[in-house]
């Protein structure tokens, strides 16, 4: 079996690739975009996205109103705007804030999408 150490690298350079083709291709997965949705909702609440939505071009705002789909593609413009912009009214400049959602999305991650690939390496 192989360590935790050798998965954990494997699954970085599977990212790693899947986010360069992605940027090659100017779209994003609706999964990267609903866990910001998410992290404004669970952090902020529906107040929150109000606020956020009031700052996003009307193609960010339409997307994040309505559902979003995990596998789906969207413009990787949407997905950078809607970070930044979480990052500008939520984190007003703090560098403290990127990593507060860094640690959201890879808590998210584990429980969610990616559980099943640590299932399967076998990591406890």
């Amino acid at each position: 079996m192989s360590s935790p150490v050798t998965i954990f690298l494997l699954f970085e350079v599977q990212l790693y690739i899947l986010l360069k083709l992605e940027m090659e291709i100017k779209r994003a997965r609706g999964l990267a975009i609903k866990e910001l949705k998410r992290f404004v909702m669970d952090n902020y609440g529906e107040e929150g996205l109000k606020k956020l939505l009031e700052f996003l071009s009307p193609e960010a705002q339409n997307i994040m109103t309505h559902p979003i789909m995990d596998a789906a593609t969207y413009p990787l413009d949407v997905l950078l705007e809607v970070n930044r912009k979480i990052c500008d009214v939520f984190g007003k400049g703090d560098p403290e804030f990127a990593r507060k959602m860094g640690h959201y999305g890879a808590s998210v991650s584990l429980k969610g999408a990616f559980k099943i690939i640590f299932k399967l390496a076998d990591i406890k």
